[in-house]
């Protein structure tokens, strides 16, 4: 069952099975000339996708490698979720560092018309591709069919891991500081990832929780669970830092969100 405020619509005709490429170009480009066909973007779509993608990648180390190529909503028309099923793994690049690849299996391409659907849809993607159970069935799909039903739960309420906070007191307490996220896309893609990069430079524990669920605190230092928490922009979290550097970590942070992850005026859209 789908979330009330979000419709996307899952279709068969969008699953692309034992898609063959060389090179992500080649997929998101299939990919985006599919949607194009079928009349759910325009035709300025696949070139926009590309060129965020080059900018902006999104491949994600989940269990098995997927990749969530996207773009600003003034290039769709219709909200729908195309799906590759590659015949081999193709190279994405890691999201928030195009240095680094993955080797993806399976490709979820967006076209969202409206920017606050864009942040829900991918949380749950993420989520449904947490599990390697889900990835494995969408690879081992005979007919588009079955694709189509794996994703059928992709809206349902997902059950998430959290990181309980400690009621320890003195040295080894949780120092705690609020902060709003500014950024157009909140704290995802590109934002998430800086944040992710930022925490992993301290040794010090750090998890971080929505405001308006401060009990739901994950690591700081896992891109797939700051991506979970689903923080669009002007929402506001809690950081928690404890042990060595933890000052130093807490300061850092609290500095990135501060600078609007380094791009303090006209933030743009990613």
């Amino acid at each position: 069952m789908m979330d009330q405020d979000v419709s996307i619509p899952l279709s068969e005709d969008l699953v692309l099975l034992n898609l063959e490429a060389h090179h992500f170009q080649e997929v998101i480009q299939r990919m985006a000339d599919h949607l194009l066909t079928h009349g759910y973007v325009k035709s300025t779509y696949p070139q926009a996708v590309l060129k965020r993608e080059q900018q902006f990648p999104t491949a994600l180390p989940t269990p098995i490698p997927v990749s969530f190529p996207h773009t600003d909503v003034s290039h769709c028309l219709r909200p729908a979720i195309a799906v590759g099923v590659l015949r081999h793994p193709v190279k994405f690049g890691f999201m928030g560092d195009p240095t680094q690849q993955l080797d993806v299996r399976v490709v979820f391409m967006l076209s969202v018309t409206r920017p606050e659907y864009q942040v829900k849809t991918l949380q749950k993607l993420i989520d449904l591709c947490q599990e390697a159970e889900n990835i494995e069935r969408i690879l081992n799909a005979s007919v588009a069919r079955e694709v189509v039903k794996v994703l059928s739960a992709l809206f349902e309420p997902a059950t998430s891991t959290t990181v309980e906070a400690s009621e320890e007191t003195g040295a080894n307490s949780w120092a705690r500081r609020e902060a709003v996220i500014r950024h157009p896309v909140g704290l995802h893609a590109r934002p998430a990832a800086l944040f992710v990069k930022t925490a992993a430079k301290y040794p010090c524990e750090i998890q971080v929780a929505r405001a308006d669920q401060p009990d739901r605190r994950v690591s700081a230092k896992s891109i797939l669970s700051v991506l979970g928490l689903g923080i669009k922009a002007g929402e506001r979290i809690i950081i928690e830092t404890r042990g060595e550097q933890h000052d130093a970590a807490l300061r850092a942070l609290m500095g990135l969100i501060e600078s609007n992850f380094g791009e303090e005026e006209n933030a743009s859209h990613e």
